[in-house]
């Protein structure tokens, strides 16, 4: 009989240490985690540059938690940022959670989205304790700027040829 463990099992020990990493996998309980938090504006522990990578940096009071996600999908939305609302109207709110399900592409993304007449940020991933990474949504604008300038100077450069 051949024993593997599960890709996301050395991150587990990383995340809580190897002692209750074991005991997490023998009793079945290893699953996927989140972080869960909110916060708006410069104040909060949620907001983007996030600081914690995984559940050992957490202490009492910070107002983030990590919990169990049997859907295995974390998500992450971000409202109020500053090129869809007026800076003195609003601040950025964060909120970092576990989604009872993904997406329905089934694909790992973010994307500006509406919700409740609001307009978000939106990303989901796959992964335990995925939720952490900021949010990558102006890099995400200037690739598409620079490809849409790459594939308008090549089809020029065809047409002229």
């Amino acid at each position: 009989m051949e024993f593997s463990l599960s890709p996301e099992f050395p991150k587990l020990v990383e995340n809580i240490g190897p002692k209750e990493a074991k005991k997490e996998f023998f009793a079945g309980r290893v699953s996927k985690r989140c972080f869960s938090c909110r916060s708006r504006g410069e104040l909060g522990s949620c907001k983007d540059k996030f600081k914690f990578t995984n559940a050992s940096q957490i202490e009492e009071g910070q107002g983030v938690e990590v919990i169990p996600c049997a859907s295995g999908w974390c998500g992450k939305v971000t409202e109020g940022s500053s090129s869809t609302f007026k800076n003195e109207e609003y601040d950025t709110a964060t909120h970092r959670m576990c989604l009872q399900r993904g997406p329905s592409d089934d694909e790992e993304h973010c994307a500006e989205t509406m919700v409740s007449r609001n307009k978000v940020f939106m990303c989901f991933c796959r992964g335990d304790l995925c939720n952490s990474a900021d949010s990558h949504h102006s890099s995400l604008s200037i690739i598409l700027v620079v490809t849409s300038a790459f594939l308008m100077y090549v089809l020029n450069g065809s047409l002229h040829s």
